[in-house]
């Protein structure tokens, strides 16, 4: 069985250590933060204002989803 051991010097790299532990939780943040833009540009509902989106909340909400998709943080999830 493999393992995988992450080491840190503390207290200088805290925060990555804490970001190391934390990961899971971002990522799940940022699934269903996808999944509520995903709503606004391919179903037209902003289920944040619970209406219709704005052309301007569309752009926005297509140009995060682009930015997951550079930094590859929706291969996560696939």
């Amino acid at each position: 069985m493999s393992k995988l051991i992450l080491e840190f010097n503390m207290p200088d790299e805290e925060l990555a250590a804490r970001l190391a532990m934390q990961g899971e939780l971002y990522a799940v943040v940022l699934k269903e933060l996808d999944k509520e833009l995903r709503d606004i540009t391919k179903y037209d509902y902003n289920s944040f204002a619970r209406r219709k989106p704005t052309n301007e909340e569309i752009k926005l909400a297509e140009q995060i989803r682009e930015y997951l998709r550079e930094q590859n943080i929706d291969e996560l999830w696939r």
